[in-house]
């Protein structure tokens, strides 16, 4: 379910974010949502309800095309350590996605977010792997 916020009395996407993982493309889907709601109604006339109606539309398929990558990528990813490194952060995060990464490949380790990096059953994974893994 999709709700909206209304903020300074304009409408903002909240899955917005998804889009590309970081706030400044959550404000940048903002404002083209804006730009474009803008232009719909004053070179086209289009009432606000329906420029209202476009933007959710427009938001929620943004979202539903996020989710859809980012599942695709995570499969990629169980089968392909290398993949990791072109991951969203969602993924990178993820202790599943980086343990099946690190279990094909200890180099997974470096693109794992900070938090699966000090992950002491991970670390030990990876140190099976290779003794390559622990900087002297």
């Amino acid at each position: 379910q999709v709700h909206f916020e209304r903020l300074g009395g304009v409408l903002r996407c909240p899955h917005a974010a998804h889009l590309a993982g970081f706030e400044r493309s959550r404000t940048a889907m903002t404002t083209v949502l804006q730009t474009a709601g803008s232009l719909w109604q004053a070179c086209l006339r289009v009432p606000a309800w329906l420029v209202r109606l476009l933007q959710a539309i427009l938001c929620i398929l943004g979202h539903w095309l996020w989710v859809a990558w980012v599942n695709h990528k995570r499969r990629v990813v169980f089968s392909d350590w290398q993949e990791l490194e072109f991951s969203p952060w969602e993924i990178r995060s993820e202790r599943e996605s980086v343990w099946r990464a690190v279990q094909q490949d200890w180099r997974a380790l470096e693109f794992a977010s900070e938090e699966l990096r000090s992950d002491r059953q991970i670390v030990q994974e990876a140190v099976s792997k290779s003794r390559g893994a622990v900087p002297l």
